[in-house]
């Protein structure tokens, strides 16, 4: 299962990308193990874009561009796009 994280604003300063294609072998995902995936690979993401095992109150997350996810126990199948934000980047 592969899904696709892009970052906006904060995120992607901090994780250095725009965006990353995450593999999964077990079925389901969700948001929560995404999460976790993305802070193995981007410590300054983990440092700057969470707080604990949540995310911080200045990110937000968007699932497909339909809608904007507050439960990390929200499912995710093979070809989601997930949209990391920081609640600045839109302007």
């Amino acid at each position: 299962m592969v899904i696709t994280v892009e970052y906006f604003g904060i995120p992607r300063q901090k994780t250095g990308v725009c965006s990353d294609s995450l593999s999964f072998s077990e079925h389901p995902v969700n948001l929560q193990q995404v999460l976790a995936e993305i802070s193995l690979k981007h410590a300054d993401f983990t440092d700057h874009c969470m707080d604990g095992d949540q995310l911080s109150r200045q990110t937000i997350i968007n699932l497909n561009g339909d809608q904007f996810i507050k439960s990390l126990q929200t499912v995710v199948v093979d070809g989601d796009n997930i949209l990391i934000l920081s609640t600045d980047a839109g302007g």
